[in-house]
């Protein structure tokens, strides 16, 4: 992962991060959806926001890379109705589901930040 947009901010014991997410919609789509991983709404191609790189594809519970990061697929975990964590090269993400308009963006704790591809 790499560089974003989203602001973090460590807590008082210094060891782990949280998002300020104060200007991000709350994703309603998602409260509530049991059915399947993340109600669906996180299924299809993604690329990172600010060079528009395509990343790969979420499928169900499962991010399968383009070839050129040589990457093995990775799963996703629904920490709750609007977080997801993601295992990658040794360390553990977590990201905010928020959605906008007919854009879904993927805030994670390291800044970086996907966005759902719509046609």
């Amino acid at each position: 992962m790499g560089q974003g947009i989203c602001k973090c901010v460590e807590d008082e014991s210094g060891t782990s991060a949280s998002l300020d997410v104060t200007s991000v919609p709350v994703l309603q789509e998602v409260k509530g959806a049991q059915a399947n991983f993340m109600g669906g709404i996180l299924e299809g191609p993604w690329l990172r926001k600010g060079d528009n790189v395509f990343l790969g594809t979420i499928k169900e519970n499962k991010m399968t890379w383009v070839p050129g990061f040589n990457h093995p697929p990775c799963d996703l975990t629904e920490a709750d109705s609007l977080r997801v964590s993601i295992f990658l090269e040794g360390k553990m993400h977590s990201g905010v589901v928020s959605k906008s308009g007919a854009e879904t963006t993927i805030c994670w704790s390291d800044g970086e930040v996907w966005y759902k591809k719509t046609d």
